[in-house]
C-alpha cells in the first residue's frame, strides 16, 4: 500500500483509540490508467471509522490514519495483490498486468477522542433517583457508577436529562456519536458499554435497522452535549425474546446511561 497527503490539516492530531469522522471517495485504477469511480458518501453523511478497529482489518490503513490532522486529504493505494477491499487471505494472489489496484480518497473531518464525554459540572456528577429511578454517580472522564432501586421496573420508557446540552437536537436519521454504559435492571449486569472498549467514543444512526426503539424514542430532540438517563421497557427493547449477542434475557428492562458527544443531522 503507498499513501500520500494531499492536503494537509491542522485541527488535531488522530490517535490508535480514536473515532473517526471521514468521507470517502473509492476508485478502480486500472493498468491502462483509467480510473473510474465506484463509491461515493459526499451525497450523505460521513461515514465513522474506528482507528482500532482498522487495525484489525487493514493495519497498513490504519497506520496512515494515525498522526494525520483533522481536514486532511488522504490517498491510499491499494495494489491488486494487497487490497483492503478484498484482501486474499491465504496471501497467494499475485498481481498481473490486467489487474486493477483501489484508489481510496479519505477527508478526515473530525475526530473523537477516547475518553471524550460531555462538560460537567460539579453539581452535574451525581443524580438521586429517590428510590424509584436508579442513582448515578460520574467521576469526572470515568465510567457512570449506577445503582438500581429494590423496586420494579417502570412500564413506560423514561428519558431523565441529566446534563442539558445545547448543540445540534437528534431527529430521527441523526448519526449520534456516544459514550455509554448499559445494564439491566433486575440484576445491575453490565451488558454494554463504551468504557469496556478502551472508551472510544461509538457511532448511531437513528434508525430503526441500527438501534432499539428506545433510543429512537428516547434520544429524539435530544442535544449534543446532553447526557441522559434511558429506562426502556422490554416492547421498547429487546423484547420476549431478548439478545443473546449482549447476554440480555427475555423481557428486560434497560437502563443505559449516555453522553450525546455529538449529533450529525440526517443528509
Amino acid at each position: 500500500m503507498e499513501t500520500l497527503v494531499v492536503t494537509g490539516g491542522s485541527e488535531g492530531t488522530v490517535a490508535s483509540d480514536d473515532l473517526v469522522a471521514s468521507h470517502q471517495v473509492i476508485y478502480e485504477w486500472g493498468p491502462d490508467g483509467q480510473v473510474s469511480e465506484t463509491y461515493s458518501s459526499f451525497e450523505d453523511a460521513p461515514l465513522f471509522i474506528s482507528v482500532s478497529g482498522l487495525a484489525e482489518a487493514a493495519p497498513e490503513a490504519a497506520e496512515a490514519f494515525e498522526g494525520q490532522e483533522v481536514g486532511t486529504r488522504l490517498a491510499m493505494v491499494f495494489p491488486p495483490s494487497h487490497s483492503a477491499l478484498s484482501p486474499d487471505p491465504e496471501g497467494e494472489q499475485e498481481a498481473s498486468e490486467d489487474d486493477t489496484s483501489t484508489l481510496f480518497i479519505y477527508d478526515i473531518m473530525d475526530r473523537y477522542q477516547a475518553g471524550s464525554t460531555v462538560d460537567q459540572g460539579e453539581d452535574e456528577a451525581v443524580f438521586d433517583g429517590d428510590g424509584e429511578l436508579p442513582d448515578v454517580r460520574v467521576p469526572q472522564g470515568q465510567q457512570p457508577q449506577v445503582s438500581v432501586p429494590n423496586t420494579d421496573p417502570p412500564e413506560e420508557l423514561i428519558t431523565v436529562t441529566l446534563i442539558d446540552g445545547d448543540g445540534e437536537p437528534a431527529t430521527a436519521g441523526s448519526t449520534v456519536v456516544t459514550q455509554f454504559h448499559a445494564l439491566t435492571w433486575d440484576d445491575e449486569e453490565e451488558f454494554d458499554s463504551t468504557w469496556e472498549y478502551g472508551a472510544s467514543p461509538k457511532n448511531f444512526a437513528l434508525e430503526p435497522s441500527s438501534v432499539i426503539e428506545g433510543w429512537l424514542d428516547g434520544l429524539e430532540g435530544v442535544r449534543a452535549g446532553s447526557r441522559v438517563m434511558l429506562i426502556v421497557p422490554p416492547e421498547s427493547g429487546y423484547g420476549s425474546g431478548g439478545n443473546e449477542a449482549v447476554d440480555v434475557g427475555p423481557d428486560e428492562t434497560l437502563v443505559y446511561v449516555i453522553d450525546i458527544v455529538d449529533v450529525l443531522p440526517p443528509t
